[in-house]
């Protein structure tokens, strides 16, 4: 993958009405197998599969740029696009 397009991985995801219908993550195997951030990698295409889009404004695992960590941040948008509505179990 990143031989031919010069990124590490992509995720996406087709939405009907928006609920997603479909998702797809695509690593490149070398990336995978050696690079120290992988999970970080695997984590960010996940994201996009579930929804998130990049953010660029702050440190965050959706900013197009592999960071270190999962942020604060990223842990309280996780958290807001993933409550429950009210009365469900």
């Amino acid at each position: 993958v990143q031989a031919k397009t010069a990124n590490p991985g992509y995720g996406g995801r087709l939405t009907r009405r928006g609920t997603i219908m479909q998702a797809a993550v695509v690593l490149d195997a070398q990336f995978d197998r050696q690079s120290d951030q992988r999970m970080l990698l695997r984590t960010h295409e996940l994201g996009h599969a579930l929804g998130f889009n990049h953010v660029e404004s702050r440190p965050s695992v959706m900013n197009p740029r592999v960071g270190n960590s999962i942020t604060s941040f990223d842990r309280i948008a996780i958290r807001t696009a993933f409550l429950e509505a009210p009365g469900q179990h």
